[in-house]
């Protein structure tokens, strides 16, 4: 009994010190968790101190240092834990550990993985995932500075960047100097039809430009797409067609792609090429830049890049990348960073004029503007007229003059929420005649497109034209119509507060102004000449009050009068409303006088007899020299 009673005194006291010791190493194992809480938060804190601090490169060394010696703490800590486990008997630190993970847990397993240092790749994507969605404030529609603010990626574009971005974070420098990967090998002859588009160079590498493609009709392109065995063509739109055809030349021929487009920026930071036979709207066929190539060459939106393309790569991404820039605004990248911001350029009252003096097939149009309403090189005109009295014709006659007598213009019509029929003649009659030889483009918004569409387009040309402002280049845009622009604004833009007569909230006009306030003349060089039509007598009071707004904004304004066009008498010009400002800097000295003389004899008779008197006087001669010989001969 005796014995009995000192082995169970023996097994209580045993278990006392067991108790004890599980007890001590619950305590030690507590607090070495504890310091490691601790030390994981000092350090994090730390880390994030010295990353505000420090550049890129400077963040990933520290934040790789410090990972470094955190995962040796863990892991002294961790054998530590096992050692004390190993001799006690209790639950090992991982086991322990792991039962009682938490968040912070995982901010510590984030901490110490070395692989996963590249934190911006993340901070990249998430600012992608996100963003959606048109801005809600009014200012990312009416402040064509902050023009990139409305550059919004669709819905089905946003899904997609994420992968484009970590493609090109993995890209070597080496590929960003212009090194770009060579094609696949050579399978295939490149077919008869596709020999006049493909070029060599010196080198002899073999390449093509996207927009010979996208300048073809769809019967042409489907004819190509043939020719290279893409099945069914006829089943894809023409973006989405172009896009293969480009693929399979790159996959199965060895030819290298280029691309020649307008930039824009998105708020991620990194951008797109646009292309103009897609109006600069998002398309399949457009080509994703990353931030490293726009910060490498200073890029704007709006500038046009010329640079060779490859294909996304196999069930990675979507879009063709940039992989090197050729020109920038038709000249070396390197000057994109030495030019002046276009707002801070000086402008002036235009001094040079266009020279309009041109009669095709006896239509004196131009030479009726070029004596009462003459056109300078930064002019801010207006062109008011109701419905059917001629302003398209006009509009048209007036770019075949300026392109036939100043090949170095670069000219830009954009329709907004016209007919696409308007849009097929402005083609015909303009792109397909001179588009050769000049830079002539027509960007359209059909009245059929949404409201933001009209605004999208809008904001893309004016940037356009002030890129190559820049530069030191004239450019001439054609707007059809800014009353229909700024319908679209007031459908688009959040509520002021504050409406006008007529239904449109005073914010819709903000942007509209600026667009037609841009055109300006340089006193350094390079102008913006904005040709405007403004819509009257439609029977809308919205109409009404867009035109008194933009009334007294321009230097040069031309009336178009229905009653003149019902006796078929073109152009339809109201000679007595019509007129330019400051006049006597356009025309030369020799002329002025006769001008002047002329308006006296046309001031009073009416509307209809001045221009029909102008019309019978300037239809016997064929320029406007001669037309002031005959006056002065005629007394």
């Amino acid at each position: 009994m005796e014995k009995q009673e000192n082995i169970s005194e023996i097994k209580e006291s045993g278990e006392e010190k067991n108790e004890t010791i599980r007890k001590g190493s619950a305590k030690e194992r507590k607090s070495s968790k504890s310091e490691v809480e601790h030390t994981r938060k000092r350090r994090t804190r730390k880390t994030s101190r010295e990353q505000e601090r420090s550049g890129e490169v400077e963040e990933e060394e520290k934040t790789a240092e410090s990972s470094s010696l955190f995962s040796e703490d863990i892991r002294s800590h961790k054998e530590e834990s096992e050692n004390f486990a190993g001799e006690y008997g209790i639950a090992s630190y991982d086991e322990e550990f792991s039962s009682n993970q938490t968040s912070s847990g995982e901010e510590i397993d984030y901490a110490i993985s070395d692989e996963r240092v590249g934190e911006d790749v993340r901070e990249q994507s998430q600012e992608i995932s996100d963003y959606g969605g048109m801005p809600e404030g009014a200012e990312g529609l009416t402040d064509i500075d902050q023009i990139e603010k409305s550059a919004i990626p669709e819905e089905s574009e946003e899904k997609d960047i994420q992968e484009e971005e970590k493609l090109q974070e993995e890209l070597s420098e080496e590929e960003y100097e212009g090194q770009v990967k060579v094609p696949h090998v050579k399978v295939r002859e490149i077919p008869d039809v596709l020999q006049g588009m493909i070029e060599v160079d010196e080198k002899g590498k073999k390449y093509i430009l996207l927009n010979k493609i996208s300048a073809k009709s769809i019967s042409e392109i489907i004819e190509i797409a043939r020719s290279l065995g893409i099945s069914d063509p006829t089943s894809f739109r023409r973006q989405e067609l172009i896009a293969e055809i480009m693929n399979v030349l790159y996959t199965y021929y060895g030819v290298h792609l280029y691309a020649e487009g307008v930039f824009q920026m998105i708020d991620t930071g990194s951008g797109f090429i646009r292309f103009s036979h897609n109006n600069y709207l998002q398309s399949n066929d457009d080509v994703f830049v990353s931030k490293q190539m726009i910060k490498k060459y200073g890029m704007r939106t709006g500038d046009i890049v010329l640079g060779e393309i490859i294909p996304p790569s196999e069930d990675k991404g979507k879009y063709f990348s940039l992989y090197s820039v050729e020109k920038i605004n038709f000249a070396e990248p390197r000057k994109a960073r030495e030019r002046t911001l276009f707002e801070n350029l000086t402008p002036y009252y235009p001094m040079k004029k266009f020279n309009l003096d041109w009669q095709p097939d006896g239509d004196i149009s131009c030479r009726v503007v070029d004596i009462i309403a003459p056109i300078g090189k930064g002019q801010r005109g207006l062109i008011v007229s109701p419905p059917r009295a001629g302003k398209t014709m006009l509009m048209q006659n007036i770019a075949k003059a300026i392109l036939t007598n100043h090949p170095d213009v670069i000219l830009i019509v954009l329709l907004i929420d016209e007919r696409p029929e308007e849009v097929t003649d402005w083609k015909r009659n303009i792109v397909a005649k001179y588009a050769g030889e000049r830079q002539v483009e027509v960007v359209s918004s059909t009245f059929d497109e949404k409201p933001e569409n009209h605004i999208k387009v809008a904001e893309m040309v004016l940037a356009k034209a002030k890129r190559l402002v820049e530069y030191g280049y004239d450019v001439v845009i054609f707007l059809d119509s800014i009353t229909r622009l700024t319908r679209a604004y007031n459908q688009c833009v959040p509520s002021s507060g504050k409406v006008l007569t007529g239904g449109i909230d005073s914010a819709a006009l903000q942007f509209p102004k600026k667009f037609f306030g841009a055109a300006r003349a340089i006193e350094d060089g390079g102008s913006l000449t904005i040709l405007a039509t403004c819509l009257i007598d439609t029977g809308s009071r919205m109409d009404e009050v867009i035109f008194e707004e933009f009334k007294g904004t321009g230097n040069m304004e031309v009336y178009l009068d229905r009653r003149i066009a019902e006796k078929r008498i073109f152009p339809a010009i109201d000679v007595h409303r019509s007129g330019t400002r400051r006049e006597e800097l356009l025309i030369p000295s020799d002329i002025l006088p006769k001008v002047w003389l002329l308006r006296k004899v046309l001031q009073p008779m009416s509307t209809t007899d001045a221009m029909e008197l102008l019309y019978e006087k300037m239809s016997k001669t064929r320029t406007n020299t001669e037309f002031f010989e005959l006056l002065a001969k005629e007394g």
